[in-house]
C-alpha cells in the first residue's frame, strides 16, 4: 500500500507543549536582534540626512519583526505557517519580477539577490500546497515562481547566481550527510575533506579583501582587483565611524566626500553585505547580525535531523536561502542597501520556527516538562549565549587605543553632519565652499581629532580628517604636516594620496605631486575637479601648478 500524506493518521486537535523557557538558541538570537536594533537607532542619530535614516530605520524594524512574527506564529504549526509565509514570498518575488522585467525598476542586482532568498521558500510553500491538494494556491504559485525564475536568469547577475548555487549544494550535502547512519567513516571523510576546502576558501577570500595583489592565482587577482580595493578602502572608512556607523542610508556621501574626494554621489554600497552593515551601524551592529545569523545557521543542521520527513523539507528550504543571502552578501550588498532589505530576516524567522518545531516535537517524544530541565549546565550555557554578542562588544571597546579612536568617531559623525547636513549641489558647488563658510562649524570635529592625536599620535584617520579640512580652508603647511604623518603610517589608502599629492602641488613641490598621483585611478576626474576649485578661489597660482601635474602625468603615460 503507497503512503501518502492523506492516509497518515490526523493529529490530535489539542495544543502542543509550547515552550516554557528559552534555549541558548533562543536567548542569542533574541540579544543580538535587540542589540542590532539599537545599533540601528544609533545610526539615525548619526546620519546627516534624518529622513532617509528613518526610512532605513523603519525597513529594519519591519524586517526584525517580520523576523519575529514568523518564529512566534510558526513555533507550534511550522508546516502551515511557513506554507503561507512561502507563497507570499513567491507572490512577492513574481511582482517585483514583473516590475523588473517590464523596465519599471532597473535595478538587477537587487531584484536578483531578494530572488534567490524568496524563490526556495516560495517553492517549498506551493509544494506543500500541492501536498494538501489545494490546486488554485499552487497554480498561482507555481506561476510566480516561473516568472520570479525567468527574471532571475535574465537578470545575469553572476553572484546572485553563486550564492544560489552555493545553498543548493550545502542543501543537497546535507540531505545526503543525514541519509544513513550506518556510512560514519564515509560522513567523517567527506565532513574533514569539505571543512579543508571551506578553510581554504575563507583564507584566499581573506586575502583579496586585504590584499588582492598578495592572491597567488592572476586571473583571480585580476577578477577581484577593483572589489578588493573598495573593500580595502571601506575597511579605512569603518575605522572612522567604529563605533556608531557613519549613519543609516549614508554611505554614498560619505565615501564621495572621505574617500573618492568627489562632489557627488559615485559609489552607493560596498559590495559587501557585512562591510556595509559595519559602515552603516558601526562593529557593534555586524557583531549583532553575525550573532544572528551564524548561531541559526550553525543549528540548522541539528534541527534537520530532529524533524520529521516533511519538515525537513522545508528545513533544507530555509537553509537554501541563507547559505544563498550569505554567500551573495560576500561579493554585494544590494539587499541592505536598498528598499528589499527586510527580505534579510524571513529565512532567519522561517529557521527560528523550525528551531521551536523541534523543541516541541523532542518534548512530545520523551515527555519532559522543560527543554533545559532544573539543571545547572543547561542554565550556565543560556547566560553564556546571551552574554556573547555584549562580550564580544565589551572587548571591542576595551581594545588598545579604542578611547582614541571613539574620539575620532565622534569627530567624523560631527564633521559629516556639519558638511553633509548643510551640502546641496544647487547652492555649494563642492564640500570645501562649505569649510571655508563661517556658518559651517567643524570645531568641534577638529576638538574631537585632536584629543585622538593626543592620546595616539599615529591615528591616521585624525591626520586624514585634520589635513582635508586645513587643505580646503588654505592652511598649507598644517595640511601637508597632518598628510605627511598619515602617509607615512598607512600609504594604501588612495584618499590621502590624493590629498598629499594636492598638498604638494599647490605648495609648488609638483614632482612629489606627481608621483603620488601616478599611483591613484583618475575615474572621477578629481584632478580636474580641484584645479576647477582653485580657479573658482582666483587662486591662479594653485591652479596652474596642478596644471603642471597633470600635463607630467598624461606626458608620463604617453
Amino acid at each position: 500500500m503507497t503512503l501518502t500524506l492523506q492516509s497518515l493518521p490526523r493529529k490530535s486537535t489539542q495544543r502542543p507543549y509550547q515552550p516554557t523557557q528559552m534555549t541558548p538558541l533562543t536567548i542569542l538570537v533574541f540579544t543580538s536582534t535587540l542589540i542590532f536594533w539599537y545599533t540601528a537607532l544609533i545610526g539615525v542619530w548619526a546620519a546627516y540626512d534624518t529622513a532617509t535614516a528613518l526610512i532605513r530605520f523603519g525597513l529594519i524594524t519591519l524586517g526584525l519583526f517580520l523576523m519575529g512574527a514568523i518564529a512566534w506564529h510558526g513555533r507550534v504549526h511550522a508546516k502551515t505557517v511557513l506554507s503561507r509565509v512561502g507563497l507570499a514570498c513567491a507572490t512577492f518575488a513574481a511582482g517585483l519580477s514583473l516590475v523588473n522585467l517590464l523596465g519599471l525598476r532597473g535595478n538587477s542586482g537587487m531584484v536578483a539577490s531578494t530572488l534567490i532568498v524568496l524563490l526556495p521558500l516560495g517553492a517549498i510553500g506551493v509544494w506543500w500546497q500541492q501536498e494538501l491538494g489545494r490546486r488554485l494556491p499552487v497554480v498561482i504559485g507555481a506561476t510566480a515562481l516561473t516568472i520570479a525564475a525567468l527574471a532571475l536568469l535574465l537578470s545575469r547577475e553572476r553572484t546572485a547566481w553563486i550564492g544560489l548555487l552555493a545553498g543548493l549544494c550545502c542543501a543537497g550535502y546535507l540531505a545526503w550527510r543525514c541519509a544513513d547512519s550506518k556510512k560514519s567513516w564515509l560522513y567523517w571523510g567527506a565532513d574533514t575533506i569539505v571543512g579543508l576546502v571551506m578553510l581554504s576558501g575563507l583564507a584566499l577570500y581573506g586575502t583579496i579583501i586585504f590584499s588582492s595583489n598578495s592572491v597567488p592565482i592572476p586571473w583571480l587577482r585580476d577578477l577581484f582587483a577593483e572589489r578588493s580595493a573598495l573593500w580595502q578602502e571601506s575597511l579605512a572608512l569603518i575605522r572612522d565611524y567604529r563605533f556608531t556607523g557613519s549613519g543609516l542610508g549614508a554611505t554614498a556621501m560619505v565615501y564621495s566626500t572621505y574617500v573618492f574626494l568627489l562632489h557627488v554621489p559615485y559609489l552607493y554600497h560596498a559590495h559587501h553585505l557585512f562591510l556595509q552593515i559595519a559602515l552603516e551601524q558601526g562593529v557593534p551592529g555586524l557583531i549583532a547580525f553575525l550573532g544572528m545569523v551564524l548561531p541559526i545557521l550553525a543549528s540548522l543542521p541539528n534541527t534537520y535531523r530532529q524533524l520529521g520527513p516533511y519538515s525537513r523539507l522545508f528545513c533544507l528550504a530555509t537553509l537554501i536561502a541563507i547559505v544563498a543571502l550569505m554567500s551573495d552578501g560576500l561579493l554585494d550588498s544590494e539587499l541592505y542597501a536598498t528598499n528589499a532589505l527586510p527580505v534579510i530576516f524571513i529565512p532567519l524567522g522561517c529557521a527560528m520556527a523550525l528551531h521551536w518545531a523541534q523543541i516541541n516535537r523532542q518534548r512530545e517524544g520523551d515527555g519532559r516538562v522543560s527543554i533545559s530541565g532544573q539543571r545547572l549546565a543547561p542554565m550556565i550555557a543560556t547566560v553564556t549565549a546571551a552574554a556573547l554578542p555584549l562580550l564580544a562588544i565589551i572587548i571591542l571597546c576595551n581594545w588598545p587605543g579604542s578611547i582614541a579612536a571613539l574620539h575620532v568617531n565622534l569627530g567624523s559623525v560631527a564633521q559629516t553632519k556639519a558638511e553633509l547636513g548643510r551640502y546641496y549641489r544647487s547652492i555649494w558647488p563642492i564640500q570645501d565652499a562649505l569649510r571655508r563658510n563661517d556658518a559651517v562649524d567643524l570645531s568641534a570635529a577638529e576638538r574631537q581629532y585632536n584629543q585622538a592625536l593626543a592620546l595616539d599620535s599615529a591615528n591616521v584617520a585624525a591626520h586624514q580628517r585634520l589635513g582635508q579640512i586645513a587643505l580646503s580652508q588654505g592652511a598649507y603647511a598644517v595640511a601637508l604636516n597632518h598628510l605627511q604623518l598619515a602617509y607615512a603610517i598607512e600609504p594604501q589608502r588612495s584618499a590621502i594620496r590624493l590629498l598629499l599629492g594636492e598638498a604638494y602641488a599647490v605648495t609648488g613641490q609638483t614632482e612629489q605631486a606627481a608621483a603620488l598621483w601616478r599611483t591613484i585611478s583618475d575615474e572621477g576626474d578629481v584632478l580636474a575637479e580641484r584645479r576647477w576649485w582653485y580657479l573658482h578661489l582666483n587662486a591662479r597660482q594653485e591652479a596652474e601648478r596642478i596644471s603642471t601635474v597633470m600635463t607630467r602625468i598624461s606626458n608620463s603615460v604617453q
